[in-house]
């Protein structure tokens, strides 16, 4: 969708102006658009139009007058303070959902009425269930490598750890490019073991950050000791596809099967409509439209 084509804060507020029945919804990408449709889909809510952020033009001073960042997460919650400014507090016409992030740990969410958040982290978190990953391998894999409980209760331990390492660079501001973490596992006897101090040394070096370790180290022991019982409070979604593939080809699945694309759409094809009911994001957004 190129610039011209999007619709600006000022027209979506003429639009609810004059159709004040309209029930909108708008999310980060393509991902959250196709759950959250679905999802109303299939409890009889055909009338509600979702929307991903790339949709609506919002300039990146605005963004950035609510001490945001030009990303989608942040453009999002942006368009809902926006918004909540013209319609109010009461209004249910527009309803923005945003993923969680860091702010499950850090205890800084933003308050606005017309602003929702995921349960956890991100959308992708609604597929690390032992439900979801069991009807994944057996229905699109029709493999099954090892139960599902034990494969997320392994994957909880080093993503846990990703995230907090991301938290640290956040935190510390130091903005360092990614690096693949894959490289430091290893897969002995169905057990995965990941080199963390390898990893984040490789990762420091790669950034001229190494004389910053012992700090990152410290930062990551401390923020560890807020972490939730709940490991979705504290997982990224993409590390948690990549660690999946990666765990996949390292069982000789087949690479056309073996590919984010693939076990991302395969995932999200496995969710529990009863699940997603159980969740107080989608009661919730229920409850608005």
């Amino acid at each position: 969708m190129t610039l011209g084509d999007r619709r600006t804060t000022k027209e979506l507020l003429t639009l609810h102006e004059l159709e004040p029945e309209l029930r909108d919804i708008y999310v980060e990408g393509p991902a959250d658009s196709c759950l959250i449709k679905w999802f109303l889909d299939q409890v009889g809510k055909y009338r509600t139009n979702v929307y991903d952020i790339s949709t609506v033009e919002i300039p990146a001073e605005i963004v950035q007058s609510y001490g945001l960042e030009n990303n989608d997460r942040d453009r999002v919650i942006a368009l809902a303070l926006e918004l909540e400014a013209s319609f109010g507090q009461e209004s249910v016409q527009v309803t923005c959902i945003a993923d969680s992030d860091f702010d499950l740990l850090l205890n800084n969410r933003r308050d606005c009425h017309l602003l929702l958040f995921t349960d956890y982290t991100c959308i992708e978190m609604y597929l690390f269930n032992e439900k979801c990953i069991e009807k994944f391998f057996s229905l699109c894999l029709r493999i099954f490598p090892s139960p599902a409980n034990y494969v997320l209760n392994q994957f909880s331990n080093i993503l846990q750890e990703i995230f907090l390492i991301r938290l640290a660079n956040k935190l510390l501001e130091l903005s360092l490019t990614r690096l693949t973490f894959e490289r430091c596992c290893k897969l002995n006897k169905g057990q995965i073991f990941f080199d963390c101090d390898d990893y984040l040394t490789r990762y420091l070096n790669m950034n001229n950050a190494l004389s910053r370790k012992e700090e990152f180290i410290r930062l990551v022991d401390s923020c560890r000791l807020k972490l939730s019982s709940d490991p979705r409070c504290q997982i990224h979604g993409h590390d948690f596809i990549k660690l999946l593939v990666w765990y996949l080809a390292k069982h000789r699945v087949d690479s056309k099967l073996a590919n984010s694309k693939f076990v991302e759409r395969s995932l999200f094809g496995c969710i529990d409509i009863k699940q997603l009911t159980n969740e107080k994001l989608f009661q919730t957004l229920l409850a608005r439209v």
